[in-house]
């Protein structure tokens, strides 16, 4: 009987694996010519690229990648326990703390987080619908970065990102200029999480 049950698992899994693209149709091409995909029901999405998926709306809408607020946390720890005067540790929080929250208050989220999202919606045609491979999707970001100023710029700011960014005619109306600002301050905030966690440690 289990191994009935297993057989009849194995088989039901397989066909699942092979018949995903059924569930999710080809929505565009990338410039090297692979197709991505993406499911038309959100209940048939895995539960595996379901969490990554709220993953990366948390951090859209925090505007702070887990990694980011992680390295803040430490950070923090670091300033807090560490051996300076207490009116130095005072004025050291106050400043780590003015660049989170000078982030997270931005209008939109780092364009990486964006792409983030984009890369697990979208699937790649070689790729596992189950499984979130890290590796594919750094390099689904950096082909979509590379892409979203080329032959993928209206799909990803004027369809694909329309639902995630503030205006729906996208770049042309000032997003761009938003985006590179929170861009920016993303690389700065991280830089500075960089330099004090070198001085702290």
């Amino acid at each position: 009987m289990v191994n009935i049950w297993k057989n009849w698992m194995t088989r039901t899994k397989m066909t699942s694996r092979d018949s995903w693209k059924q569930l999710a149709p080809r929505v565009f091409q990338d410039s090297k010519g692979v197709w991505y995909h993406r499911f038309e029901d959100e209940m048939q999405i895995p539960i595996e690229r379901m969490k990554e998926i709220q993953t990366c709306i948390r951090e859209i809408t925090n505007k702070v990648s887990d990694t980011d607020l992680l390295a803040f946390l430490d950070n923090q720890s670091k300033i807090i326990y560490g051996n300076e005067p207490a009116d130095k540790k005072l004025e050291m929080l106050a400043r780590h703390n003015s660049i989170l929250k000078e982030r997270t208050e931005f209008t939109v989220a780092a364009p990486d987080l964006l792409m983030g999202l984009v890369a697990v919606l979208y699937i790649r045609e070689d790729e596992d619908p189950y499984v979130v491979s890290k590796d594919i999707q750094e390099q689904k970001v950096a082909q979509f970065t590379a892409d979203s100023r080329g032959v993928l710029a209206d799909f990803f700011y004027k369809a694909g990102l329309s639902a995630y960014l503030p205006s729906p005619s996208g770049l042309t109306t000032g997003t761009e200029r938003l985006l590179k600002q929170s861009m920016d301050l993303t690389a700065k905030a991280r830089m500075y999480e960089k330099h004090l966690a070198e001085a702290t440690s």
